[in-house]
């Protein structure tokens, strides 16, 4: 017997997109480098490369992940005292159904909300992603990159500000690019 297995990411993001009405609820190619731009991997690639973001689930609480310009990322998950480091990269699917964001978790780090573990690629398109995204900040102020997080981050909905101020981060390193109330 076949089992389907769907990343919690996917399912509480397609729960989101339900209520959000079938869209990220504004145009993606706002938050590329170049929002002029044609579509493809490089411009998908620029919303993410070099940003934090910020999203939130009934699963899993906020989870904060700093995504590299080197194809690196880093993720405070709720109650770890490092990050979990992973690859990531764009699958472009083209100008009409947009892209994937792919991470690679190490193959020892353990999703205990699917109970999961990694090592492979695993990849959630744009218009399931976007919906619980709740904020992204320009660069890594939370200093994710170097493996360490400010805190053992408790299970709950968080902004980057009260993140920062938390983490004794000065208000200027949080330079906001989407907001999910704006």
């Amino acid at each position: 017997m076949k089992r389907l297995f769907c990343s919690v990411r996917t399912v509480s993001a397609a729960v989101l997109l339900v209520l959000a009405g079938c869209s990220p609820g504004f145009d993606l190619s706002t938050l590329q480098a170049d929002p002029s731009a044609p579509d493809s991997a490089e411009a998908s690639r620029s919303i993410y490369a070099g940003r934090t973001f910020i999203t939130q689930d009934p699963f899993h609480g906020t989870q904060i992940e700093y995504h590299g310009p080197n194809g690196k990322s880093a993720l405070w998950y709720p109650g770890n005292s490092r990050t979990v480091p992973a690859n990531w990269k764009i699958r472009f699917d083209g100008p009409e159904r947009g892209h994937d964001v792919c991470w690679q978790y190490p193959s020892r780090s353990y999703n205990p909300v699917t109970g999961q573990s990694g090592g492979r690629f695993e990849c959630t398109p744009d218009w399931l992603y976007f919906p619980g995204v709740v904020q992204i900040v320009q660069g890594d102020p939370f200093e994710l990159a170097s493996g360490r997080v400010p805190f053992p981050l408790p299970k709950g909905e968080y902004t980057a500000e009260e993140l920062a101020k938390a983490a004794g981060i000065p208000d200027s390193r949080i330079r906001t690019v989407y907001r999910d109330d704006q």
